[in-house]
């Protein structure tokens, strides 16, 4: 993606629709702010190639600094699962 390499990014093999949405995952040392928003400008890039939002999933080895984990929302999908609201990096 964008001559960068993400680590995996899983896509149907039909047509990409918001119940089968292509899937970025990443396996990340340390999650900070450039890393964000280097998987903000990730999805980008797939939105405009299968023309719908993708599911991202981060691995991160090392915890998530509180300067992240504090502009995450919680979703009822799942406790373990968090919301990155477009507030933080878009107006």
């Amino acid at each position: 993606i964008d001559g960068k390499k993400a680590d995996v990014v899983y896509a149907p093999i039909v047509k990409a629709t918001n119940a089968l949405p292509p899937v970025l995952v990443e396996v990340q040392n340390t999650v900070d702010k450039p890393f964000v928003r280097r998987v903000i400008k990730y999805c980008g890039h797939l939105c405009n190639e299968y023309d719908v939002e993708p599911i991202v999933v981060i691995l991160s080895i090392h915890p998530v600094p509180s300067q992240i984990v504090s502009i995450l929302a919680n979703t009822d999908t799942a406790s373990y699962m968090k919301i990155l609201p477009s507030t933080h990096w878009a107006q």
